[in-house]
């Protein structure tokens, strides 16, 4: 028996609904006072989750979970062109708090005027070259190749739908080279503002902490009960959990991130370390095959890299790799304080489609020698 409470200091849903709808009006005239923009977005998200799980086997559990998730989006036109900028810090285990932190009013005049340099920027250039990527930016890349690709229900071949199974196999933990040595994936279900934080997943098993992959090499897949022996583990990891009470729960990413750095890294000292290339930051439109090797992403906002230095913003530009090459051109880490995590309210999967939420994260980090083309945003 237990019971748990993610972290909440002031209660969104006590917050009065006149305050919201003037917050996001004031958010959405600030984006709108330019004539370049043509539409806006403004959304505050909360949501609070009660659950009760109780079991045959003697388990009786429950989770106290409030989410909480800004977002603005101001598309531009220039040209004959249209692109948009938005802001994307995510979804966290919090209450109010988290919006306030955002400073939406602040956040409003930057996505409108990014948006506005965006579409009057010139194209991204071709070829190889090397990239910093910030935090969100990445959250996205990991989640795709390796969040998914280490869960063991694909490696066992249980679950092939929404892109396909993975190449990782079940004799590669303690011998997969997945990154470079400074490659760190840490999953915890214990982080306090982490969306898959709940106590306990579906089965009943304690939510965790563990190494995906240690100085670049992977060390286990994320595991449930069903499967964990069939991995050769000896428990599960707590990686089970439904949609709600109307789906089978299944095999699911936990929270994780890329470590930082322990030394002292600013992102200027990853920048200053490229003559010609690009900072990318943002999510954007992205693909993968369907075992999780060959990807393509795309950004929300892209700034030339000229001779160690930032320079003007660019629009349409996509990176490609292989997963292992992408994680193993990784030559540098930000340390913790420009670390930034990344809520995922949705994350499609199974058959019935389910969804499902989490946390990744990362501080900036800088890959060498990445194929970059252009793209539509």
């Amino acid at each position: 028996m237990g019971s748990y409470s993610s972290p909440c200091i002031e209660d969104p849903f006590g917050v009065d609904k006149s305050e919201k709808m003037g917050l996001l009006e004031e958010c959405s005239r600030i984006m709108n006072s330019d004539s370049a923009i043509t539409s806006t977005y403004a959304q505050l998200h909360s949501e609070r989750i009660d659950r009760v799980l109780a079991s045959t086997e003697g388990t009786l559990v429950e989770s106290h979970l409030i989410h909480t998730q800004p977002f603005l989006q101001a598309f531009a036109v220039h040209g004959g062109d249209a692109q948009s900028r938005s802001l994307q810090t995510g979804a966290r285990a919090a209450g109010w708090e988290w919006i306030r932190e955002n400073d939406l009013l602040a956040a409003s005049e930057r996505v409108r005027d990014e948006a506005i340099e965006k579409v009057m920027a010139p194209e991204g250039p071709s070829g190889v070259m090397d990239l910093v990527l910030d935090g969100l930016n990445l959250s996205l890349t990991m989640h795709e190749s390796v969040g998914h690709a280490t869960e063991s229900d694909r490696a066992l071949g249980w679950e092939a739908n929404m892109a396909g199974r993975t190449f990782v196999r079940l004799s590669d933990p303690g011998s997969l080279r997945y990154g470079s040595d400074i490659v760190n994936f840490t999953a915890d279900n214990t982080m306090p503002i982490g969306l898959a934080s709940w106590g306990w997943d579906d089965d009943g098993t304690p939510c965790q902490k563990w190494h995906t992959v240690r100085n670049g090499i992977f060390q286990e897949f994320g595991t449930v009960r069903e499967t964990a022996l069939l991995v050769g583990r000896d428990a599960s990891r707590g990686c089970c959990r439904a949609q709600d009470f109307g789906f089978f729960p299944i095999n699911r990413q936990p929270n994780f991130y890329l470590e930082p750095s322990l030394e002292p890294v600013t992102p200027d000292d990853l920048i200053s370390g490229i003559a010609r290339g690009i900072f990318i930051q943002g999510r954007g439109s992205f693909s993968i095959d369907q075992n999780r090797v060959n990807f393509q992403f795309g950004g929300d906002f892209f700034r030339e890299i000229r001779d160690g230095k930032l320079g003007g913003p660019l629009k349409k530009v996509l990176y490609g790799a292989r997963t292992t090459e992408f994680w193993g051109a990784c030559d540098g880490i930000a340390d913790a304080r420009f670390f930034q995590p990344m809520g995922l309210l949705t994350c499609g999967k199974g058959e019935p489609m389910q969804g499902a939420r989490m946390t990744h994260g990362a501080s900036p980090a800088r890959f060498r020698g990445i194929t970059v083309g252009g793209g539509v945003r």
